[in-house]
C-alpha cells in the first residue's frame, strides 16, 4: 500500500485541510489471505484542519 496526501475541504469552511494516509510495510511475496499490519501509530492517517493562519491542527477524532 502506499502513502499519499490529499488536500480538501473537510469541514466546509472555505479553506484546505490537509489528510496524510500512510502505507504499511508489504511482505513479499504477501502470504494468501494476509494483509498489512498497521497497529503501528507511524501507520494512522492523519487529518489536519486548516487554522487559517499558516498552521494545522490535527483531528484525530474527526476519522473515528
Amino acid at each position: 500500500m502506499g502513502a499519499g496526501v490529499a488536500m480538501f475541504d473537510y469541514d466546509d469552511d472555505g479553506y484546505q485541510d490537509l489528510f496524510f494516509f500512510n502505507g504499511a510495510r508489504l511482505l513479499d511475496p504477501m502470504p494468501s489471505g494476509a494483509s498489512p499490519d498497521k497497529s503501528d501509530p507511524r501507520f494512522w492517517n492523519r487529518l489536519y484542519h486548516n487554522n487559517r493562519d499558516g498552521t494545522f491542527t490535527e483531528r484525530r477524532w474527526a476519522l473515528q
